[in-house]
């Protein structure tokens, strides 16, 4: 979706004004990824910010199950980790494969 390539674009002004028209940011990618995962991947924390301010769903699961704290657990982003966290996700929340974010952390050394 266009939000999808403004957050992979890490245009924030573009973004906003998608989401202030009612972009919707639980759409899915192709590979099943929200923009809030693609924001993670991209460890734009102030993307991340912004879709959270519009109604991102914190918990959303991408394929595998995996929410975007697992994203930033499993590439070692601990800031992001910590955003996410602030913003309350959910520690216990497993993937498909009923891993936690603690096992993609302490598989990303």
């Amino acid at each position: 979706t266009a939000l999808h390539l403004a957050t992979i674009s890490r245009d924030g002004s573009m973004a906003e004004l998608l989401l202030h028209c009612g972009a919707d940011t639980a759409a899915k990618s192709k590979l099943g990824k929200a923009a809030l995962h693609l924001a993670t991947l991209q460890r734009d924390k102030s993307m991340a910010k912004l879709l959270l301010h519009y109604g991102a769903d914190i918990g959303g699961k991408a394929e595998l199950g995996e929410t975007a704290l697992h994203l930033a657990a499993r590439y070692g982003d601990a800031e992001m980790v910590r955003f996410l966290l602030d913003h309350n996700a959910n520690v216990a929340e497993t993937t498909e494969f009923k891993e936690t974010a603690l096992h993609y952390a302490t598989g990303s050394g």
